[in-house]
């Protein structure tokens, strides 16, 4: 993880290393908030990483529960295929208007009376009544895709140019 005048770079870097007896080819980044965020509207510019077999994703975790705003799916050639928000447990497959090669805006909406989940202003989900606290951290994380084996040759940067965050009252 780097930052680089106003980014914060997740990299993905083939690094081969055996821990406990399992291989594991790759390092990935992750950064969480260390302050408490609450209700309020949260607004993403994000670049996609642009290598195979990737999944960067952005998640609000509150008590208890995380929830998924989005999570990205990279086929053998970079590109994205599939874009997926988690709430309440339930994963949901959203439109993919989301552009690998440019910046791109994940926000939401979280008050008590729900959340709103918005791809490049477009809404994407909204859940009525869900809460899970009002106390909330903020994680970007840029790693393969679970199921991927074997080796793959490609690293990968994820940049965040900045959080904008407005509280509700």
């Amino acid at each position: 993880v780097t930052l680089d005048d106003d980014e914060i770079i997740l990299k993905s870097v083939y690094n081969p290393v055996t821990e406990l007896g399992e291989r594991f080819e790759y390092r990935v980044g992750r950064v969480s908030s260390v302050r408490d965020f609450y209700y309020g509207y949260y607004k993403f510019n994000i670049w996609l990483p642009e290598a195979s077999f990737m999944n960067p994703k952005i998640e609000l975790l509150g008590d208890g529960d995380t929830v998924t705003l989005m999570s990205g799916y990279s086929n053998v050639f970079g590109e994205y295929f599939k874009f997926e928000t988690k709430v309440d447990g339930k994963d949901e497959e959203v439109e993919s208007i989301l552009n690998s090669g440019d910046y791109n805006e994940v926000s939401c909406l979280y008050t008590p009376d729900g959340l709103q989940i918005y791809y490049n202003g477009l809404m994407v989900r909204s859940v009525k009544g869900f809460s899970f606290g009002k106390k909330i951290k903020v994680s970007v994380i840029n790693s393969l895709q679970p199921e991927v084996e074997g080796i793959i040759v490609d690293d990968s940067e994820f940049k965040v140019k900045g959080l904008t965050y407005y509280r509700h009252v």
